[in-house]
């Protein structure tokens, strides 16, 4: 029953991410053809004090609305009422500090950009409540309708500014338009309106949790988001402009992969959190090994093509990307391993623990990066995937503590298909050497329909468990 419900929620979960993050990864490769590398770029510099801003408006009690057993409502005003707050002190510190940022990065094309970025701030501030509310209910086909309506009416708006030469401005009013519609549409299928007023005493007691959550993710977010100041600044907008479209590339498979299955696995681990350890290491158990099934192949299949699908994807005048995206895509093997650990620890209520796993990582991190800079963009890659592989057992010798599934269980359920994907990924490789067509998009065909077919017949050939538990679930869901 319980891997019925998981498949269920996961469907409709990915369902929403794919319409979002598929219309968006379309949109950019519109776009990617009618700006140039450097726009990209001078957006890529902006997502430091973006995401910095975005997650302070929430301030964490979005994640505490889903987590918490009872809630009020006196929880959700209160949440609402500090986002709207935050969100407006938000877009007036980002608007205000744009010529401050322009010339700290050296950059002056930064400000007007900036400046209109910042109204996204206010625009998303009016949604939190209503995308959590509807993520504790399980409710991810209404969070789909939302993002088709608000991805497809802000990719709408783009191509349009872009068509008119409006330059890196467009994707700046991309990312306004993207907040403005999601939370139009949410408030539009959510039945929730704000009724009490604000409730200091409920605040203090879910800022808690929500503080420790949100400055986990603050360093994380000031982490995976310093690096593209620092490289513009150092090496221009239009290196940041190839370095920031390889990252986005890549993290799109895992990251859609592993939102879905954080998104779907929290609320349910969080219902079972009275559950006995062992319930709870079946559950993780089953998600690593299906997740691993299926990303491992995506991870290492891209990491082989990596040179028709960056010319397929953004035009050939992308081609310096290529071999970063390659380094890249060995970082996707075990990122969805890592957001399922931390779930589990946020869904047991450990934020604190879960804060002092993120400092430790990202101290790690920096060191490696700031060791890795002299050396270029593609060193600069291989330190993000050595912090990959690196956090990985960090997180999951805590998992080992409370539900005992450490990092040789993980390891050990996760390898077959990892190991399968590698030979694929070879042999893949090898065919499409020997195959030249005047076509990428046949070469790019030809090399998935390889993979594929061996990929599946290696899980077959050696009866792999993922690959058996994941039939066994489709048959379930289909009688």
């Amino acid at each position: 029953m319980l891997k019925k419900r998981a498949l269920g929620v996961t469907i409709w979960s990915g369902t929403d991410l794919l319409l979002r993050q598929g219309t968006q990864f379309l949109t950019m490769m519109i776009l990617a053809r009618l700006l140039l590398p450097a726009d990209f770029g001078v957006i890529a510099m902006l997502s430091l004090p973006m995401g910095i801003a975005a997650l302070l408006t929430d301030g964490g009690l979005s994640t505490v609305l889903v987590q918490r057993k009872h809630i009020t409502e006196a929880h959700k005003s209160s949440t609402f009422y500090f986002n709207i707050t935050a969100g407006i002190l938000a877009t007036i510190g980002i608007f205000t500090a744009a010529p401050g940022m322009s010339r700290l990065l050296n950059s002056p094309e930064l400000i007007a950009p900036m400046r209109i970025a910042a109204f996204s701030c206010l625009f998303a501030a009016f949604s939190p409540v209503h995308s959590a509310l509807l993520t504790r209910d399980l409710q991810f086909s209404t969070l789909a309708k939302a993002s088709a309506f608000a991805a497809t009416g802000s990719a709408l708006i783009a191509v349009l500014l872009a068509m008119n030469n409006m330059g890196v401005k467009t994707l700046a009013y991309y990312s306004v338009s993207m907040a403005a519609l999601t939370t139009s549409a949410l408030w539009w299928l959510s039945p929730w309106r704000p009724r009490a007023r604000f409730h200091w005493q409920t605040f203090r007691s879910m800022y808690g949790f929500g503080a420790y959550n949100v400055g986990t993710t603050l360093v994380d977010t000031f982490y995976n988001r310093i690096l593209a100041p620092i490289i513009g600044r150092m090496y221009g907008t239009t290196q940041i402009g190839f370095y920031s479209q390889a990252d986005t590339i890549r993290q799109l498979p895992s990251n859609f992969l592993s939102s879905t299955v954080a998104r779907a696995a929290f609320p349910l681990l969080s219902s079972m959190h009275s559950e006995s350890p062992e319930i709870q290491r079946r559950a993780l158990q089953f998600a690593i090994r299906v997740t691993t099934l299926l990303n491992a192949p995506l991870a290492l299949g891209m990491a082989a093509a990596s040179d028709l699908l960056v010319t397929l994807m953004l035009g050939p005048r992308w081609q310096p990307a290529a071999p970063i995206f390659t380094i890249l895509c060995l970082a996707n093997l075990v990122q969805p391993l890592n957001a399922l650990n931390i779930q589990v620890l946020l869904a047991q209520g450990q934020a604190k623990l879960v804060f002092k796993i993120e400092i430790i990582k990202k101290f790690l991190g920096l060191t490696l990066l700031f060791t890795c800079i002299p050396f270029g963009l593609e060193v600069i890659a291989w330190g993000q995937v050595a912090l990959a592989m690196l956090s990985f057992p960090i997180n999951a010798m805590y998992i080992k503590s409370s539900i005992n599934y450490g990092v040789f269980d993980q390891a050990h359920d996760a390898l077959p298909c990892i190991a399968i994907a590698g030979a694929t990924a070879l042999i893949s490789s090898q065919v499409a050497t020997k195959f030249s067509s005047s076509s990428s998009l046949i070469e790019l065909a030809v090399t998935i329909a390889t993979m594929a077919i061996t990929y599946l017949a290696l899980l077959i050939l050696f009866k792999v468990t993922a690959w058996n538990e994941a039939l066994a679930l489709l048959r379930t869901a289909r009688s």
